[in-house]
Parts: structure tokens; sequence; C-alpha cells
């Protein structure tokens, strides 16, 4: 993996790899999933011939048929703790016990590096990490898993739980299972299920207010707008948004998740800089050849910026990718979360946290973290200090920003657990959190992740349940 800290480490599991590695002098071996890239695992030998017949040498077959796909689980240490990145092998589908009891639902999750789950009585059972439902495969899985659940444990579902964006592809899934039982669908937005996720963990009462932060690289608001970086006061019916990182316009659609650039020079049209000053900066630091058409690229991408013509977005995942493009880290993406990861594992080889005091703004009435004060903090001290210091000082500054928007929401609140629910894929990132921890530690505030789901849209059903059922008894 160029660029990163870590490698994964698994002990064998099954008889066949205790048998391979007591064949192999050196005693381990590289292993990965039966699958091209951004497809599922192969099932059966027909699809091994098919799609890995140019990337293996040797099949081992079994006439013992796969019924379900079920992917290694994968753990991380973020700031000491343990934290999923995948639930799979070894833990799902155990439930999960919650504070309230649940009518019988279903929750379809995400549409990336997704999993779905049932509800019944006061439990909630997630299926196995699914993956990227825009692969037509893995979304029939999906709907082939929660009937599976459905009909073995028996439930009769009395509502279908989704997210409220309109074009993910797991809303199909949820449709057809709302006309099949004939029950409604329960829009749930998707930082409020990410917190929703860790309260119901966490045997929160579902009528408690809570802050919570939710990190990660999209998810549809309330405004039409991409989220990304929100504080949020939530109970498992309702929630309300009291801060954000900074938001900027970013044009390009799909390919600005790509290309780091493009929100570098949208975060930084954002923050007041010329364009004479961006074409600057882009060429000291030799970025131009990272668009795919150059400089007429980066002028459509400052006009648009700065007219408004583009998607709003607070996404903590863009803001990461602006800053690993400026420190040359990452100009192009190749899988999803390279260039958050490769600052992170930057960061890992610095040593301190610079001089630097996150700016907290009022817009719109929202606290917001000043991605673009920061950028501007960047430029100002590239050429004095280490950029893995730099790299530290970043993730770190961001995290501190958020904690100061949500502890000045706590203060602000009575009858609140002294408490900071945090969620979203990004909630994996050391540092990030480290700075949101800093900050409430010193006012005896705790910082609470999810241990037993992942904090990203793998967890996500968890609280699309718990609000989706809420919301049920409730209205009944």
């Amino acid at each position: 993996a160029p660029g990163l800290s870590t490698i994964g480490v698994m002990l064998p599991y099954t008889g066949l790899q205790i048998l391979l590695l007591n064949e192999i002098p050196d005693g381990f071996l590289v292993m990965t999933s039966g699958n091209i890239h951004g497809e599922p695992m192969c099932m059966d030998l027909e699809c091994v011939l098919d799609k890995l017949r140019d990337v293996v040498d040797y099949v081992v077959e079994h006439e013992r048929a796969i019924v379900h796909r079920v992917d290694d689980s994968v753990v991380r240490f973020t700031y000491g703790e343990p934290v999923f990145l995948r639930r799979g092998r070894g833990y799902a589908p155990e439930w999960i016990e919650v504070a309230i009891i649940i009518p019988d639902s279903v929750a379809v999750g995400a549409d990336l590096q997704t999993a779905g789950a049932i509800g019944f009585e006061n439990k909630v059972i997630l299926t196995q990490f699914i993956g990227d439902v825009d692969d037509p495969v893995a979304l029939y899985d999906l709907e082939k898993e929660l009937l599976w659940f459905v009909k073995n444990y028996r439930i009769e579902p009395k509502a279908i739980a989704m997210d409220m964006h309109p074009q993910y592809y797991s809303r199909r899934v949820a449709k057809e299972l709302s006309d099949m039982f004939g029950v409604p669908t329960i829009e749930v937005q998707h930082h409020h299920a990410h917190i929703v996720s860790v309260l119901g963990e966490y045997g929160v009462h579902p009528e408690d207010n809570v802050v919570g932060i939710a990190i990660d690289g999209t998810g549809y608001g309330t405004d039409g707008g991409i989220w990304g970086g929100e504080i949020l006061i939530t109970n498992y019916s309702n929630f309300k948004r009291v801060g954000s990182l900074k938001p900027f316009t970013l044009p390009g659609g799909d390919t600005a998740a790509i290309y780091t650039v493009k929100p570098l020079v949208a975060l930084m049209a954002s923050s007041g800089l010329r364009y004479e000053e961006i074409v600057d900066i882009v060429k000291k630091l030799d970025l131009s050849s990272a668009l795919p058409y150059g400089f007429k690229e980066l002028e459509l991408i400052y006009v648009m910026s700065r007219g408004g013509r583009g998607v709003v977005t607070t996404s903590m995942g863009r803001t990461l990718d602006a800053f690993s493009a400026l420190l040359k880290i990452c100009t192009k993406r190749t899988y999803e979360g390279e260039p958050p990861m490769r600052l992170e594992a930057l960061a890992d080889r610095g040593s301190r946290y610079l001089d630097y005091e996150p700016r907290i703004t009022l817009y719109n009435n929202l606290y917001i973290v000043d991605a673009g004060d920061l950028i501007l903090w960047v430029l100002e001290n590239m050429d004095r200090y280490r950029r893995e210091d730099i790299a530290i000082t970043i993730l770190r500054g961001l995290g501190k920003g958020l904690g100061m928007i949500a502890l000045n929401a706590l203060k602000g609140l009575r009858n609140t657990q002294q408490l900071v629910a945090l969620g979203g894929g990004a909630a994996v990132n050391t540092y990030i959190v480290q700075g949101v921890k800093e900050v409430l530690r010193e006012e005896d505030v705790a910082v609470v992740l999810p241990k037993r789901i992942p904090p990203g849209d793998g967890g996500i059903a968890l609280g699309q349940i718990l609000v989706a059922s809420f919301r049920l008894v409730s209205y009944e």
C-alpha cells in the first residue's frame, strides 16, 4: 500500500490456510479476497473462471456451495482504541441490544461500504459487510440477505428505513421491500443516523439530547447540499444542526472526488484568494498537471466556485482531499479514502502539533470551522516546517475546531448527557479524534466512538432502524 503506514494482519482460521502456512518457509502469505476491484467476491467456479482467469493461477474447488458472501472483518486502532473498518466474519450477525422496544423493521443502509439491518424486540442485527451497492450484484446481495434475515428471524416488518439521498441505489431495495410487505418507507438523514448508531450502541435513552459530531465524505443534507463535517444536537427522533466545516461550492460532480486539486482550488476560492494568487500557488507547487485540462480547468473551477455553480459541501472527505493535494501527497485518488489515509500516514511520521488555533466563525446561524483559514496558514508556513508536522496540525486542528463547537453546544444545553458521540467514516482518523478529545477532555466531557460496529456506513443501518422505529412508535 504505497504511502500508507499500516498493514493488515490476520491469523489462519481454516484448516486449508494452516496447511498452506505449514508449507511456506517464511511462515506468512500475502492474501486478498477472490474478486476484482469494485465487485463482490466470487461464490462459484463459473465466476472465478469468468472474472479471475487472468488474476489467479490455480483454483481449489469444493462441492459445498457458498450461500452467503462474508468478508473478513477489519479492525484498526484509532487513538489507542480498536475501531471496526469492516464488520464481517467472526462478528456478524451478532445482535446489539438497544434501549427501546423496536417494532419489526428493516434498514437498507447507505450506498458505499454498507450493510443492512433488521430490528425486533430490543435487538438490532446488522448483516455482514455488503460493499458498494452501485454494483448490481452487491445491490442484489443486500436485498437477498435482508430477506434471509426477515425469514429466519420470523419478523413482520412494519417499516423500511432508508437514507434520504434521492439518488442512492439502496433506496431501490427499500422501495421493493416496501411494496413486498405493504409497509411505508421512512427517510433518515445520513448524519443523524451516524450519531444515533453510536447512541444506540451505548444505550442512551431515546429522548435524551446528545451532541454528536459526524464526519465523512458525503451525506445528503436537509438543505440539498452535501454534508460531511457536522455538529448536531440529536436524539433518536430529531436533530438540530449547530455547526459544520466551512461550506464551499465544489464543481465537477464525481470527478471532484478523484482529482484532489479540484476541491483545493474550490476551497482556496471560497477563502478569498484571487484567481491570480491561486494560479501562482498551483504553479509553485507544480499541480496543474494534476488537473485533466490544466489551467483552463482551473479557471473554470474558480469561476464556478465563486459564482456558486456547483454543489455546496461541508464534507470532511473533500476537505482532507484538498489538503492532501496542497501537500502533494495524493493528487489523484485510485481507491476509496486514499487521500485522507495518505495524509494520516504522513502525520504518523511527524513529531509535534504546530502553533495553530482553529478559527471559528458564525455563518447563517451555524458555527463554522474555517478550513479556509487553515489553508492560508499552511500556505504561509509550508517553507518553515516539516510536511509531517504540518499534516499533524491540519488533522488535529480540524478535530480541535469541531471539538470547540461541540463543547459550546454542550454548554448551551440543560439536562444533556456530558458526552459527545463521534461517528462517520472519517472518525477512524487518529489525529482528528485526538483533536476532538483534547478539547473536550479539558472539560471532563467523554467522547465515545462505536466499538461494536463501524463508525462509517457499515454501521449506519443501526441508526436508521432506531430513528425509524422511534418515529413509527411516536406516530402511532
